[in-house]
């Protein structure tokens, strides 16, 4: 598994850990818990208590991109995207150029309105591709958050038949809010048995692309 696979496995394990002893969520000073903490808030569009969170754990440790990126996506969820992109830039610099930081900045520039650049991080990600696996999933977000539709579902469907670990995000991913109400979405969810018909998390609709 890749470290940007692992992502997700790491997440569920945070969260696995805190279930088993609540103290865990209660320690101020557990950087991977308020860094899960700052992501779950992020998924539930909490985004202020999401940046919340993401400062506490940069308080801790201001060099762990993962905390960099949590902090990014909030940002992006409030429609703040020059603070969004820089906190994101950061987290790339500081993981060596990963996949995921690097997809995360083009659905900052897509939902920026800044749609050359979001399409300069698509070849870029293309190009990484060719040296190592990156989950179509990723690519997806970004047309998302571009409105593309029909390029998004493309790229989901490619990352359903190489059965991603990412997703498993896909029923709650605020980055796919613009894709709920096409019936393809509903399909994927069946395919992937997840319970279908409510699209979505409670408050999908503060995160849709114009």
């Amino acid at each position: 598994m890749s470290p940007d696979e692992g992502f997700g496995a790491a997440k569920a394990a945070a969260q696995k850990a805190v279930q088993m002893d609540p103290t865990l969520a209660l320690d101020p000073l557990s950087l991977i818990v308020n860094m899960t903490a700052a992501l779950i808030l992020a998924y539930a569009r909490r985004f202020e208590d999401s940046i919340e969170y993401s400062r506490k754990a940069l308080e801790l440790d201001p060099n762990f991109p993962s905390v960099r990126w949590t902090l990014g996506l909030a940002y992006e969820g409030m429609g703040m995207y020059e603070p969004a992109a820089k906190e994101v830039q950061r987290a790339i610099e500081i993981s060596h150029g990963q996949p995921l930081y690097i997809s995360s900045l083009g659905h900052v520039y897509a939902r920026a309105g800044k749609r050359d650049e979001a399409f300069k991080i698509v070849d870029q990600l293309k190009n990484l591709s060719k040296q190592r696996y990156v989950t179509p999933y990723w690519m997806a977000y970004i047309y998302a958050c571009l409105n593309d539709k029909d390029e998004a579902f493309r790229w989901l469907e490619k990352a359903y038949r190489d059965r991603s670990a990412w997703m498993a995000h896909m029923k709650e991913s605020p980055w796919l809010d613009n894709l709920r109400s096409d019936p393809r979405f509903d399909d994927l969810l069946r395919r992937m048995n997840f319970p279908y018909g409510v699209r979505g998390a409670e408050g999908a609709q503060l995160f849709v692309s114009s």
